[in-house]
């Protein structure tokens, strides 16, 4: 049996009729795990509902103190514009300026966003990006390295053809978006997938930079 869940937070999410309650769960053992729901919203309820997923022994993209990969993705440095290496509609060229590699050698502590506002598949993307990574860069850019990564190739997106960028491939990500906050040493501290939340993610960058 899993340890306690924390308490659920709900998470309602601006211009959808949807609201996501999520809690942190420790599982002690992999294989196939189940939940049971019952939910009441408005005046219905729907009780007994069942979703099963799959637990694994460790995840395929590194984990919480792990190196970070020194990796070497396109910056503003080897293209023309930053829209060849952002997707959002309003870029913070900022965000673009080093490698991770240069990030996690800098001394400093780092924020690695691998998010895509333009072509994202969870719908999360471009909310992470307004909500949290921009929020990280203007609270924390002077202490701090945030990056942004696109995880695919934007000219061959923009053809209707999503490939996966190298260093997605390197770091092992199976989705977007996903933030790992890495300590000055290198070492990740902290790791977000999917649905987040700035309040979370700044307690990880406050906790890397002690």
């Amino acid at each position: 049996v899993p340890r306690a869940a924390s308490a659920a937070v709900a998470d309602p999410h601006l211009g959808h009729d949807s609201t996501v309650y999520a809690s942190v769960v420790d599982f002690d053992r992999a294989g196939f795990w189940g939940v049971s729901l019952d939910v009441k919203t408005n005046d219905r309820t729907y009780s007994g509902l069942r979703l099963v997923f799959a637990v694994q022994d460790r995840t395929l993209e590194p984990r919480v103190g792990d190196p970070a990969l020194a990796t070497k993705q396109l910056t503003l440095a080897d293209v023309k514009g930053v829209e060849e290496v952002d997707s959002s509609l309003a870029p913070n060229p900022e965000l673009h300026r080093l490698t991770i590699a240069q990030a996690i050698a800098s001394g400093k502590p780092s924020v690695i966003a691998f998010v895509t506002p333009a072509f994202c598949q969870t719908r999360f993307c471009g909310p992470t990006l307004d909500q949290v990574v921009t929020p990280a860069w203007t609270e924390f850019k002077d202490r701090v390295n945030v990056l942004h990564v696109e995880p695919y190739d934007i000219a061959k997106a923009r053809g209707g053809k999503l490939e996966t960028v190298p260093a997605v491939q390197e770091w092992k990500l199976l989705a977007e978006p996903i933030i790992f906050v890495v300590g000055r040493d290198g070492v990740i501290t902290a790791k977000f997938e999917g649905i987040m939340d700035y309040p979370e993610v700044r307690a990880a960058i406050l906790e890397s930079l002690k």
